[in-house]
């Protein structure tokens, strides 16, 4: 989250502001998702869904790298904007 977050802070071009706040909402949504499954592992399914954060994680910021290297902004799924 501290990459995109200086990012945001440094640049002035729109596109790569626009950028750096998907990235920073996605990291604080990953966040969320993650101590809810942790607090999960107490009942068994949590051991599931740490693992599967985080290859869901992975592929989500490639396709956000691809999408962003084509000039487009994409929209992280299962994420609410709050920045």
């Amino acid at each position: 989250m501290i990459g995109p977050l200086v990012v945001l802070l440094v640049t002035d071009d729109e596109f790569v502001k626009a950028n750096a706040r998907t990235a920073i909402n996605w990291q604080i949504w990953i966040t969320i998702y993650s101590v809810v499954a942790g607090i999960l592992i107490l009942v068994g399914i949590g051991i599931l869904l740490l693992p599967l954060l985080g290859l869901l994680d992975l592929v989500f910021v490639v396709i956000a790298a691809v999408k962003a290297a084509d000039g487009e902004v994409w929209s992280y799924p299962l994420t609410i904007d709050l920045l």
